[in-house]
């Protein structure tokens, strides 16, 4: 696994000067969501195409192009040179469609609002707020990328494989095992020259989701409650402006359940095929998804089932998760051992410790889930008083569960199927609230297709004051965030105050050797202006294990230079500062960028030549490197 710094691409080296990579990331959207309708214009044959089929048809698209960007990535074969056309013709057929198709645009905008704006004049605020929001979004979804996941491996992986020009194994980056399939479109989005596709695909997910859910409302008051449910929903203002694919496919299900429930009686093989091809790309795109993509399948081949279709649709199902999941899973089995990597490591002959160290990590990432946890996890859903957590919850919509309890007929399929997936989630899989998102959002389309009733008028009210909240935090995300979608000076300002790493990177840059091959623990490799090796106390393992360990992985991967916070624990990686490690400059303090300013922290990194120590086995003899 020997590394070089010869032709070694940056994230600068393929993004292109702004406002070009926002300007791409619109124009590949509108292009993805054009195919969509082409794609929901075939499956529907000549009967009336719905919104809903639209946004099916924009996630079945986008399914397609991303599993065509994996195949080429497995085949050795997503360079810049393949990839950057395939992203520009997208682009072009973007904007082939705004132009042909703005005046209907436009149109369909301005009958929503005048429908909605028929609501009691008391809860018009609620259509005002959340218009604000849904307009903060946007813009904040076409600034940089600054979170910490997707400076890690949502956009770190795919430049990675960018610069080699294929998918290949990272063992040393454990995270690198959690890449599904919606990571190949922050691949062609960075072939092609912007580091946000990944942002506006999300943003396009948003918009599917609040039209699955509207897709119920028979009255101005629930097209009005689809919207808030979506739209005031505080973890959506951190999940829409990232690279990870969370928002997308939590749209995808909730797309794929509704179709199947409005046409439970009459399933047809086109539904099927939007319908499949939404669940298999959910749960291509994230391990957590195959929990919740188990329920929304048996409810698809239960309208099948209920049509007359079971064997047909039976087929597109296979076919689509065949298409879809299985190349993502034999991958990991190829290159870890594990389908679902790292998740059934300790079940392996042979298991490796890091391996299933991470994994239980993960599983606790979000918390323990301990009985006094859980028992507080219906809090922590609904709101927070730390400022810092505010993105971090669902809200109060999530008491939808409340008044759906009643619905009845083909959509209490939804409350079913949603209590099912939170169960899921709280037997196997994290408890953060974000977690249960397309729980809350079956539940809130469940309500939405119930009668009116006492308890969905006071939630109603509620997401309007609730709406008040999402607009500011909206507002907040894009004056931070947008700025740096238009020009590179203010890129560079928004992401040296918001994006976790950036400001630490541009020193590495600066004090590292050109030929360095770098040890690092941090977490954004999108950033890391030299080849390197993910190194952690839980990849390592402990004591003497680590040196060994982290001794073999410096003679493995030609490992010359090391940063490592300081002053430094006591792990492998401290040690191997003290023995073989010449400074290359003093102590840096940082403090991590962030988007909201309540969650700023303050670090200190230093940066070593590692040129004391001869050998591996010098290094395992231990002894602390002379002071320098």
């Amino acid at each position: 696994m020997a590394l070089t710094s010869h032709g070694f691409i940056r994230l600068q080296d393929v993004v292109l000067p702004p406002p070009l990579p926002a300007l791409l990331s619109i124009l590949i959207t509108c292009g993805v969501a054009y195919l969509g309708r082409l794609l929901a214009l075939r499956a529907r044959r000549g009967r009336p195409l719905e919104a809903l089929d639209l946004a099916a048809g924009f996630v079945t698209a986008a399914a397609a192009i991303a599993a065509t960007t994996h195949a080429l990535a497995l085949a050795q074969l997503s360079t810049v040179a393949i990839l950057r056309p395939v992203g520009w013709v997208l682009a072009a057929v973007g904007g082939f469609a705004l132009v042909r198709y703005h005046e209907h645009i436009g149109s369909a905008v301005r009958e929503e609002g005048a429908r909605l704006w028929a609501a009691p004049r008391i809860e018009r605020a609620g259509l005002i707020l959340a218009a604000v929001a849904v307009a903060g979004l946007a813009a904040a979804a076409l600034g940089p990328p600054t979170d910490a996941d997707s400076l890690d491996y949502h956009l770190g992986v795919p430049l990675d494989w960018l610069r080699h020009g294929g998918a290949y194994p990272r063992l040393d980056w454990f995270h690198s095992r959690l890449l599904g399939i919606a990571e190949s479109l922050n691949l062609l989005g960075l072939a092609a020259g912007t580091d946000g596709l990944g942002s506006c695909m999300q943003f396009g997910g948003f918009i599917g989701a609040a039209v699955a859910l509207r897709s119920f409302a028979s009255t101005t008051a629930d097209r009005l409650l689809a919207w808030l449910l979506v739209a005031s929903c505080p973890t959506v203002a951190f999940l829409v402006p990232n690279q990870k694919p969370m928002m997308l496919p939590a749209a995808a299900t909730t797309i794929a359940i509704v179709l199947a429930v409005r046409r439970f009686s009459d399933f047809r093989p086109g539904d099927a095929l939007l319908a499949f091809g939404c669940a298999a790309f959910a749960a291509a795109s994230k391990t957590s998804f195959l929990l919740s993509v188990g329920f929304v399948t048996l409810v698809c081949l239960a309208a099948a089932r209920k049509s007359g279709r079971l064997v047909a649709c039976t087929g597109i199902a296979a076919a689509a998760f065949g298409a879809l999941l299985v190349p993502v899973l034999a991958r990991n089995y190829l290159y870890f051992g594990d389908p679902i990597s790292p998740f059934l490591e300790r079940f392996r002959p042979h298991p490796d410790p890091g391996v299933v160290s991470f994994a239980t990590y993960l599983r606790a990432a979000s918390g323990e889930p301990t009985a006094a946890n859980l028992l507080l996890l219906p809090l922590r859903i609904l709101g927070t008083i730390h400022l810092g957590n505010i993105t971090t919850v669902l809200g109060l919509g999530a008491l939808a569960f409340i008044p759906a309890l009643i619905a009845r007929g083909a959509p209490r399929l939804l409350m079913t199927a949603a209590l099912g997936a939170a169960l899921a989630s709280l037997a196997l899989g994290q408890i953060g609230p974000r977690f249960f998102l397309e729980s809350y959002l079956w539940a809130g389309a469940a309500l939405i297709a119930t009668e009116p009733s006492l308890g969905k008028d006071l939630l109603r009210r509620g997401l309007v004051l609730q709406a008040g909240l999402a607009a500011v935090v909206a507002l907040v995300g894009a004056g931070s965030l947008f700025p740096g979608a238009l020009t590179a000076s203010r890129r560079d300002a928004v992401m040296a105050r918001t994006a976790a790493g950036y400001a630490q990177a541009r020193w590495m840059d600066q004090v590292l050797p050109a030929d360095a091959v770098v040890i690092e623990q941090g977490r954004f490799h999108a950033f890391t202006p030299r080849p390197f090796v993910v190194a952690t106390p839980t990849s390592l393992g402990m004591g003497k294990d680590a040196d060994r360990s982290l001794a073999q992985l410096v003679h493995d991967s030609g490992a010359n230079s090391l940063v490592i916070p300081v002053p430094g624990a006591d792990d492998a990686l401290a040690r191997l500062g003290r023995r073989c490690g010449v400074a290359l400059a003093p102590p840096r303090s940082f403090t991590g960028g962030t988007r909201n300013p309540f969650n700023a922290q303050t670090y200190v990194v230093q940066a070593f030549r590692l040129d004391g120590c001869d050998s591996v086995a010098d290094y395992l003899k231990g002894g602390d490197a002379q002071a320098r």
